[in-house]
């Protein structure tokens, strides 16, 4: 893959990932399909790229990772909202 390619890839991750966001947030499912496996491989192809293109793509990364940072951490209120509603304490 080029530089291009990549960044076009991360740049596609993160807008997937706030896509989803916006659906969860109106009550609809989100879809993540294979999150995980299409992250592994464009970090692999990121890290085959030569030094400099490597370093360029470095901020879309970082950017990439955190939003899933946030992600979690807002799946992970929502799962502790849905329990709360499944056992109110009373």
């Amino acid at each position: 893959m080029t530089r291009e390619e990549v960044e076009q890839g991360l740049r596609d991750m993160i807008q997937e990932i706030e896509n989803t966001r916006i659906d969860l947030s109106q009550g609809k499912t989100g879809q993540l399909d294979n999150i995980g496996e299409r992250i592994t491989e464009i970090c692999a192809q990121a890290t085959a790229l030569d030094e400099e293109d490597a370093v360029a793509v470095r901020p879309l990364m970082e950017e990439l990772r955190e939003d899933l940072q946030r992600f979690s951490a807002e799946l992970q209120e929502i799962e502790r909202r849905l329990k709360e509603e499944e056992n109110p304490q009373d």
